[in-house]
């Protein structure tokens, strides 16, 4: 019935009009899809699990070196309040009363993604000991908020929850 309403050539223009609108709306459609920022992927929260277990993580001996080698996984906002937290309290409470904690995170949730910042809840056994008796279990809950900082995601905040 459209073909005997246009003429051959009249027909074949609308045929190439309708073609190149639709593949101009599958190019705006795809390239809107990709321009959008990625979500950083939830494996991004099992490779933080490491980074948090070493930094809640402590003997009396090492304390002081191993918690300073850990910081490079900081953001520099966090790096000074993380710093602080050691020199001000886990140092001289390890060194005083011969504390040990060694972190084990048993559980991760993502709570939050853009394509800069990742919140994750975990849950880590605690295990205590001092000078060398096995002081006790307890699980702790911590609110980890990941950075993305260039190709690198490090750690903005541990907050205890």
């Amino acid at each position: 019935m459209l073909g005997s309403l246009l003429s051959r050539p009249a027909f074949m223009v609308v045929v190439i009009v309708a073609t190149v609108a639709v593949a101009l709306t599958l190019v705006l459609i795809v390239g809107v899809a990709q321009s959008r920022p990625q979500v950083p992927p939830a494996s991004l929260a099992e490779e933080a699990v490491p980074r948090v277990q070493r930094l809640l993580s402590y003997t009396p001996a090492t304390i002081e070196s191993d918690l300073r080698l850990e910081q490079v996984y900081l953001t520099s906002d966090y790096r000074s309040q993380y710093a602080d937290h050691v020199e001000d309290t886990l140092v001289p409470q390890a060194l005083r009363d011969g504390l040990s904690v060694q972190a084990q995170v048993t559980e991760t949730a993502v709570v939050d993604a853009t394509p800069t910042t990742m919140v994750v809840l975990m849950i880590a056994n605690l295990t205590t000991t001092k000078e060398g008796l096995r002081g006790g279990e307890s699980d702790g809950r911590f609110r980890v908020t990941l950075q993305r900082e260039g190709d690198s995601w490090l750690i903005d905040d541990i907050d205890v929850v």
